[in-house]
């Protein structure tokens, strides 16, 4: 029973340290603080539970070289020495730890994002009902606080609910894109897009439903970009299939284009100006000059990027060649491959279209080595093999309690 417990709460602090590592607006102000204190707790877990870390022959010389490349990519990106450091040594504690507690850790995670997407959305559903946006507001984010200065400068400022945040500027209208507790709708649609495609979108599942709805209502095209990608992908190995997901999101796409605050949120923005998206803001103006400098820069900024790239609140694929150059984009694909090889050397339909997915996430993340995203990727990775990992997950556990009943709902 010790041992089931503690098992339990190791999840929890690898759930937390991955909750904490994607900045919800709880610990504004004090991430460094936060972050440092879940990764205590995990690490402290993680002794009691292992006792030691159980290596196979050949692995701290894998570990070692992660930890390189890890550190050496956060610091291309601007990462301070702390955190190159604290995010270096919580990914190589993943890479390290069995596949069947990063499962469980992913699960937890999972269920964790979930239930405190609840508040918020039943908040976003009383304002879209009643009409009325001020109802439940608690306060205001302040200008200390606010992940973005640049935001600050702009006079744009965060409103806060219970467990839920939105600019002040989208709540003009009941219909406002849902943030859930993180920066920006983006955010929110693009880890339910890849939460909901590690399992498979199996709706079944309470918390997936709960992770559906929180990325519909986000109305970030990310999530409607990576949903249809794994709909259709995912159909590709049957026709029939295939054509009925075709199907599918044409007539999703007719009906919600009868919903107004989604045509002018969504559909709108999927059209072409001067040959590039309308809803593509990934890019600022001030990164595209920098790519523009970055491709005609001398040989020691295109490997390594450049020295004065000044951060202009995007958030794109680009920032990896502008801040950290080819060395960037060499230790990016490296750096994936080895997580894949660490987690799954086998490659099915399911798994490679879960990759597919995962990286083309990056095209607006490029901080997908973060812990949570690494949990995502372990967890998407263990779950495709058709539920065996679900299966060893759900039979480890019932060592510890001699029950599965109460874990129906993993």
């Amino acid at each position: 029973m010790k041992r089931y417990l503690i098992s339990n709460l190791h999840a929890f602090a690898l759930a937390l340290l991955c909750v904490v590592s994607l900045n919800p607006f709880y610990v504004w102000g004090n991430y460094q603080l936060y972050y440092s204190l879940a990764f205590f707790l995990l690490i402290t877990t993680g002794f009691i539970f292992y006792k030691k870390l159980l290596f196979f022959p050949w692995q701290p010389v894998f570990l070692a070289i992660f930890f390189v490349f890890l550190s050496t990519y956060f610091y291309l990106l601007g990462a301070s020495m702390a955190g190159m450091v604290a995010f270096a040594l919580s990914a190589c504690y993943v890479y390290a730890i069995p596949e069947i507690d990063r499962v469980k850790g992913f699960i937890y995670f999972r269920n964790l994002i979930a239930i405190i997407m609840v508040p918020g959305i039943f908040i976003w559903l009383a304002h879209l009902l009643l009409g009325d946006t001020t109802l439940f507001q608690i306060g205001q984010i302040s200008d200390d606080f606010n992940p973005s200065q640049l935001k600050v400068a702009l006079g744009e400022n965060y409103i806060k609910f219970p467990f839920a945040v939105a600019l002040d500027y989208m709540l003009i209208t009941p219909g406002y894109r849902f943030c859930g507790p993180f920066d920006e709708p983006g955010l929110t649609g693009t880890i339910a897009a890849l939460l909901l495609a590690a399992d498979k979108y199996n709706i079944k599942s309470p918390y997936n439903a709960v992770l559906l709805i929180a990325g519909i209502i986000s109305l970030s095209l990310a999530f409607y970009f990576l949903a249809a990608l794994y709909l259709i992908a995912i159909s590709l190995r049957r026709v029939k299939a295939f054509i009925i997901s075709i199907l599918l999101v044409t007539v999703l796409g007719l009906v919600f284009s009868q919903i107004d605050f989604f045509s002018t949120a969504v559909l709108a923005r999927i059209s072409f100006d001067g040959g590039s998206l309308v809803g593509d803001n990934r890019v600022g103006g001030s990164l595209a000059n920098a790519v523009a400098i970055w491709q005609s820069s001398n040989a020691r900024e295109l490997i390594f990027g450049l020295d004065s790239f000044v951060h202009d609140g995007s958030s794109s694929w680009k920032q990896i060649p502008v801040q950290s150059g080819l060395l960037g984009i060499f230790l990016i694909i490296t750096i994936i491959a080895m997580l894949h090889l660490r987690f799954s050397r086998q490659i099915n339909h399911t798994s490679a279209v879960f990759l597919l997915v995962f990286i083309a996430s990056i095209y607006q993340r490029p901080d997908v080595v973060k812990p949570a995203f690494i949990v995502i990727l372990a967890g998407g990775l263990a779950l495709s093999r058709v539920n065996t990992m679900r299966t060893a997950c759900l039979s480890q556990m019932r060592i510890f309690n001699g029950s599965l009943k109460r874990y129906e709902g993993f």
